[in-house]
């Protein structure tokens, strides 16, 4: 269970414990489960479109006018055989040594107190983070650490690719699926797909159950 729902000041939810059947009353701060009406939707938005704003702002100026090659350009280029992890590694590396894609990687905050630690896989070719923005990371809400993260601590091809992008198709990637990590949504005890989340979470009436879970089939 993730307690990531982000309650409006004075509003109430329960905290619920993972692997147990425990849940805690709680008022303000983060919650698993609460009423609609009692969460701060459009701050848990604003969080995240933030965060990804700051984050193409600083790689805008780090990449300047260098246009680069996405990943999977460079592994369609290399796949003139049969794919295997030798080719894939080969095409990362490609990828990870162009100036405008170093350029960006370089440059980033390492939240030293973040639960998702920076690292990199060896065979990737990228260094960790040299900048260590402790203050900055003081200062934020828990809800703000976690969108940090998201942006900041992903320096894969499929995070970094998509900076290439205009700031608002960039921004607008983001939504409360990847803040609160959830995947799927039960409604009614029915699994809806595709589903539009701003229009979905319009539709709820605030008396709603909104409970995160971790569903392992």
């Amino acid at each position: 269970m993730d307690n990531g729902l982000l309650l409006k000041p004075g509003a109430q939810g329960m905290v619920i414990l993972e692997g147990e059947d425990a849940e805690t009353p709680v008022t303000g701060g983060l919650a698993g489960s609460a009423r609609k009406g009692a969460i701060d939707i459009a701050g848990m938005q604003c969080a995240m479109h933030n965060a990804a704003t700051e984050r193409w702002k600083r790689a805008a100026p780090a990449k300047g006018a260098r246009p680069w090659e996405p990943f999977q350009t460079i592994l369609k280029r290399l796949e003139t055989q049969p794919f295997t992890h030798e080719l894939h590694s080969a095409a990362l590396k490609q990828w990870a040594a162009q100036p405008a894609v170093k350029a960006i990687l370089d440059d980033r905050p390492s939240f030293p107190d973040s639960a998702v630690a920076l690292s990199a896989q060896p065979s990737s070719g990228i260094a960790e983070a040299s900048i260590t923005d402790t203050a900055v990371w003081a200062q934020m809400t828990e809800t703000e650490r976690r969108a940090a993260e998201l942006v900041w601590n992903n320096h894969t091809h499929y995070a970094i690719d998509p900076l290439a992008r205009p700031l608002d198709e960039y921004v607008q990637r983001f939504g409360l699926c990847d803040l609160l990590g959830y995947g799927e949504v039960i409604h009614d005890f029915e699994r809806i797909a595709p589903f539009d989340e701003t229009a979905l979470f319009a539709s709820l009436p605030d008396e709603t159950l909104i409970t995160l879970a971790r569903v392992h089939y």
